[in-house]
């Protein structure tokens, strides 16, 4: 009968860490979960931060993947950074940012968060 109880500890353990592995994947997950729910809550804050300034001043700049079009393939990340360096190649006086560039970095992180929550 002793081989019967090493069997059935055995199995007792195995079971044990099996329930801590799944628990530990459902901590994850779940995890996952809520970053995902904050960063569409934060692709959304961005959206509606871009409607409400291309009201104020037209149509924003949109990076190729989100259909702005162009001849690169960039990511998002790549086409705000291009976005950027134009903003900052200027040698004039630096003065406060029109809405119209603001717009554009926004959208530029709109696609970025957009990005990273698909």
């Amino acid at each position: 009968m002793q081989p019967y109880d090493t069997t059935v500890a055995d199995f007792t353990a195995e079971r044990d860490t099996f329930k801590t592995e799944r628990d530990t994947l459902t901590t994850e997950r779940d995890t996952l979960k809520t970053e995902r729910e904050n960063l569409k809550t934060e692709r959304d804050a961005l959206k509606a931060e871009v409607d409400r300034l291309e009201k104020l001043t037209g149509k924003a700049a949109k990076p190729p993947a989100a259909g702005g079009g162009g001849d690169k393939k960039l990511t998002a990340a790549e086409w705000q950074a291009e976005e950027l360096k134009k903003g900052k190649q200027t040698n004039r006086p630096r003065r406060r940012r029109s809405a119209a560039s603001c717009l554009n970095v926004l959208t530029g992180q709109l696609a970025v968060a957009q990005d990273l929550s698909q």
